[in-house]
């Protein structure tokens, strides 16, 4: 009878577990999910990995390899990254022309419905002109997913996918980072 208990507290506690799992669905970008295995990316022939920029808290950064091409919505990347922590993807940078931001909008609302959160921030350029900046914010448990117009310059808006699970480590890392540079002075 102890053994039947047993086995269906197991039992229950592996449903329980992966319907947790299957909540937490991750965003994904062209089939590339967050948290997937490096080597996943590693299989394409469109993507070359290497060591990531010292600056950067991550440890594998992918490109696309020269002469590779891809969109978003229709609309040609620019910039696309895909970041590794312990090998698995924790980040991807997608940049695109500001000009197709409302059709990169219009199909992200189609695809993922209703976005968390919506803000909005005044820029200037160098010479006075005022531009509106607007962030829209998509969010479930596992990942976060943000599209901005004017990312870091008005030439270029971006998307950003995270993957949350990645906050603790990359805290840790920021914080030993920050502490060698506070014992540099």
């Amino acid at each position: 009878m102890r053994w039947l208990a047993l086995n269906v507290v197991l039992l229950t506690t592996i449903v329980l577990a992966s319907a947790s799992t299957l909540a937490a669905e991750v965003f994904d970008f062209k089939g590339l999910r967050l948290g997937a295995p490096l080597s996943e990316v590693q299989r394409g022939e469109q993507y070359e990995c290497h060591k990531a920029d010292a600056r950067l808290l991550t440890d594998i950064t992918c490109t696309l390899r020269p002469g590779s091409y891809i969109t978003i919505a229709g609309v040609p990347v620019s910039y696309f990254t895909l970041d590794f922590l312990k090998g698995r993807l924790v980040f991807i940078y997608v940049n695109f022309s500001p000009d197709q931001f409302d059709d990169v909008l219009t199909a992200m609302v189609e695809k993922y419905k209703a976005l968390n959160r919506r803000f909005t921030s005044q820029l200037q350029n160098r010479y006075g002109a005022k531009f509106t900046n607007v962030q829209f914010q998509w969010e479930n448990a596992a990942s976060t997913m943000t599209l901005e117009r004017f990312a870091s310059s008005l030439d270029s808006s971006k998307l950003h996918l995270a993957l949350k699970s990645a906050e603790p480590e990359l805290a840790r890392r920021a914080a030993a980072r920050a502490k060698i540079k506070r014992d540099d002075l």
